[in-house]
């Protein structure tokens, strides 16, 4: 292993202007040419859909009726897959089979131009998988998620976006997104063989970005549909952050897709691969790119390198590099390196600096004395922006900010220098995180308070009801709850559940059943709590409305949820 200077970071890459004015990767700008919307056809019976979100639509012909995997993000885009397949649909659509649970959320427009109902097929952990996005860790996760797929930065000039690397678009300015998933009523536990609308559909579970992934191999159409092999190099981390992705399990999947060795090769993601030859291709550069990642990884590890060292040092090997399959236009082999090594073995490295470094600020203040003061490293900043070494730039300037809150002139470089990097990537996860940190050093919107987080009535609809109460835990504040000792109980009157928060110096313990002896009780609909929870309603109203009784009355058991940060019922 050689290491390679983060200075010739990015060194080489061409930079272009883009049709939207976007100054950005030229690469990345040309990636947008797989993702722009159209219909695909592989053989005579799959279509998919590209290019009206992050990801597609897939429509089959079966011998009695059609059916349809993946409904998108929300009931709107699911219509323009409905449009986008107008001239294919010439039977009814019998069932909806998911992919996964990330693009499942536009079923009821489905359902609503069907006279019989629908079957609806996934995998057994789609609902605790997407109730655990949007309950303890929801606020994170939502903000994340927001900077990496660009909600704060514009549809035009040099600082928009040319594309999300695997799709055109995540967030739709120009309607709405009305997220509605319907839960599967046919639950794929494991791995099974069935027939649909007389056609036969195999299903493997086998993880991918989501534990609740499952390939759909369609022997009669010689077809895999599958969400494991994406038109960029495989986010193993992701920078909105998610549980650790496996790349082993990943491996697993290709190599199940390999022995099927399907005539068509259809995604999630990007376009169709038809061909043997050429989907034995991709499969295989694919596949030794996860394997190559993780295995490089593991080898540096095992030499007793440095987490950071072994970043500079792990590249792919130049025929997976210049491959086709496996351009790093989503994310970065840098990012998936300390994945892995969190992943493997935590986040300690042996290297005994990491145990207790000193908290940032006050490295910051010693680093600039070590310069020579704030002046010297100002320098030294400007100068490695002017050579195109993005990265100490961003570094140098960082610790002047930190120094002193209020330094113009280094908020002015750091931008200047998180532009740079943004414009000589190409993955589009680095690009929209740096630009939008840049703007708002610039006095755009902070996403960190930009808005006050509150989930999604449907995502608590949607949850086992004393889910949302047991997140509650990650919310409460140790300072305002230092002296509590008390305990409320919720009963949800419809749903023939009970739970209770027990706030006891600090610490918020969930019961998942009755608590003797709770001084305070709330008997709820899942409705009217939903309310609750998402700040549509008081419980004062509630109550007059008759769907919520607090005892010993609304003024008590509104106080205790004062101890917590986004939840305010009265």
């Amino acid at each position: 292993m050689s290491s390679i200077s983060s200075a010739a970071l990015y060194a080489g890459e061409a930079i272009a202007t883009g049709p939207k004015g976007e100054i950005a990767n030229a690469a990345l700008i040309e990636q947008t040419r797989r993702l722009e919307k159209r219909l695909y056809r592989s053989g005579p019976s799959i279509w998919t859909a590209v290019g009206h979100g992050m990801s597609n639509a897939i429509l089959i012909d079966a011998p009695e009726g059609m059916l349809v995997v993946d409904t998108g993000e929300g009931l709107e885009e699911a219509q323009e897959h409905i449009d986008a397949f107008a001239g294919a649909l010439t039977k009814p659509v019998r069932a909806v089979l998911y992919s996964h649970s990330h693009y499942a959320h536009g079923t009821p427009s489905w359902q609503a131009r069907q006279k019989e109902p629908l079957e609806i097929w996934g995998h057994a952990s789609m609902a605790r998988i997407m109730t655990d996005t949007a309950t303890e860790v929801g606020p994170a996760y939502t903000r994340r998620a927001r900077v990496q797929f660009s909600y704060y930065l514009p549809d035009d000039g040099p600082d928009a976006m040319p594309n999300q690397g695997i799709g055109l678009t995540f967030f739709h300015r120009d309607r709405p997104t009305t997220r509605r998933h319907v839960p599967p009523d046919h639950i794929v536990h494991e791995e099974c063989t069935v027939r649909i609308a007389g056609t036969t559909v195999h299903f493997v579970p086998a993880p991918s970005d989501s534990d609740d992934t499952v390939i759909i191999h369609l022997p009669e159409h010689d077809a895999v549909v599958n969400n494991h092999l994406w038109p960029a190099l495989f986010n193993i981390y992701t920078l909105r952050g998610e549980a650790y992705r496996d790349p082993l399990g990943l491996i697993d999947g290709l190599d199940r897709i390999r022995g099927m060795d399907p005539e068509h090769l259809v995604g999630a993601h990007g376009p169709p691969i038809s061909g043997r030859a050429r989907v034995r291709e991709a499969l295989a550069d694919y596949r030794d790119s996860i394997q190559f990642l993780w295995d490089q990884t593991v080898r540096g590890i095992n030499a007793g390198l440095p987490m950071e060292e072994i970043v500079a040092r792990v590249r792919l090997p130049k025929h997976l590099a210049e491959s086709p399959w496996v351009r790093p236009h989503y994310g970065e082999a840098a990012f998936h390196v300390r994945a892995i090594h969190t992943g493997v073995l935590g986040w300690f490295d042996m290297d005994c600096a990491r145990l207790h470094p000193l908290p940032p600020d006050e490295e910051a203040r010693r680093m600039l004395a070590g310069f020579g003061g704030a002046q010297a490293m100002y320098a030294q900043a400007v100068e490695a922006a002017d050579q195109g070494e993005w990265s100490w730039a961003i570094q140098l300037a960082t610790y002047l900010m930190r120094a002193d809150e209020g330094d113009a002139s280094a908020r002015s470089l750091k931008a200047r220098a998180l532009r740079g990097l943004a414009q000589a990537t190409p993955a589009a996860n680095t690009r929209s995180v740096c630009l939008t940190e840049a703007r708002t050093l610039e006095g755009g919107p902070d996403p960190m308070v930009a808005s006050a987080w509150r989930a999604n009535r449907f995502q608590v609809m949607n949850a086992p009801p004393p889910r949302f109460v047991r997140a509650l835990r990650v919310q409460l504040d140790p300072e305002r709850a230092a002296h509590a000792d008390v305990a409320l109980q919720v009963r949800f009157t419809d749903r023939d559940a009970v739970c209770a928060l027990h706030i006891k110096c600090g610490v918020a313990r969930f019961i998942d059943g009755p608590l003797e002896g709770a001084a305070l009780h709330l008997d709820t609909t899942l409705a009217a709590w939903a309310d609750l929870y998402t700040g549509r309603r008081s419980l004062a109203q509630a109550a007059a409305d008759g769907d919520a009784r607090a005892v010993p009355g609304v003024t008590e058991v509104a106080a205790f949820f004062e101890y917590f940060d986004h939840v305010r019922v009265a």
